[in-house]
């Protein structure tokens, strides 16, 4: 019974699956729906509406002929009808696509002109940044330089003191030696210094020795006599210095071991400080 139900249901469905059918049946109904209005909503009996309707609403035309041609005319000429259209349209359709592909390219250019121009523009900032970098490289190098040069100067003045001292050395009595500093053929700088402890300018070797060794220069009470003879003894030497504009005085090689042979020769008590006061200049 269930199989019975379920054939019956499926054969109209597939009837009116066929295009034919189904469009005849559409047709119909569209046709005379005024019949099938007036049997549904009526309030006369079924035999006076099927009276009624077969007296006013019952056409072969309606009923037949024009459903059919409908039918006939949706499945046979409406596809003709759907390609003509196609086909006058064609033109437009292609043109329509055209020019969105014509928009799209341009958008495109656009793009690809705006990435060269960013790349440019990111090009020219690491440039930028490059000779920022260079530059701030060539600053340093510029510090280090001038660095370099006041030690070159520094050395330089170091080394025309050394000239100038082995010049005041060389200009002293006595023959020269290649190994050794140059000295008396008879007298050693010990033997020189126990003489220079009997001359007039010992007295003053203490305090002028002190001045000498902490701040290069002269205590501010001594003759320029007592300067001029301990430079022409050959124990200190004169050298302008071009950084600060000043004359300075160093200990000469025969100095130094004056200077030397002087401190070793000093015994320290609580009253040298004012012992070195009394040194008469």
């Amino acid at each position: 019974m269930k199989e019975l139900i379920k054939t019956l249901l499926t054969t109209p469905t597939e009837r009116l699956k066929n295009p034919f059918i189904g469009t005849f049946i559409f047709a119909l109904m569209a046709l005379n729906w005024r019949p099938i209005l007036y049997m549904s909503s009526s309030k006369s009996t079924i035999l006076e509406r099927i009276t009624y309707i077969d007296k006013n609403f019952i056409s072969i035309y309606n009923q037949l002929w024009l459903p059919l041609l409908l039918a006939i005319f949706y499945i046979v000429a409406l596809p003709y009808l759907t390609l003509l259209f196609e086909r006058l349209t064609r033109k437009a359709v292609i043109d329509r696509k055209e020019n969105q592909l014509s928009l799209k390219l341009s958008d495109l250019k656009s793009n690809q002109k705006t990435a060269e121009q960013e790349s440019i523009l990111e090009n020219i900032k690491a440039n930028y940044r490059d000779k920022a970098d260079l530059n701030k490289q060539i600053e340093e190098l510029n510090k280090k330089l001038k660095n370099n040069n006041i030690t070159i100067k520094e050395l330089e003045s170091t080394i025309e003191g050394l000239n100038h001292e082995m010049e005041t050395f060389s200009s002293m009595p006595g023959p020269v030696s290649n190994d050794q500093p140059q000295f008396d053929d008879t007298l050693s700088y010990t033997e020189e210094f126990e003489k220079f402890k009997k001359s007039d300018l010992y007295p003053f070797f203490g305090e002028i020795g002190t001045a000498i060794s902490r701040k290069k220069t002269f205590p501010k009470n001594t003759t320029d006599i007592v300067k001029e003879k301990f430079k022409y003894s050959g124990l200190l030497e004169e050298i302008y210095d071009d950084e600060s504009k000043d004359n300075y005085n160093y200990f000469t090689v025969k100095g130094k071991h004056f200077w030397k042979e002087y401190l070793n020769g000093i015994k320290i008590t609580e009253s040298q400080e004012a012992e070195d006061d009394d040194l008469p200049f």
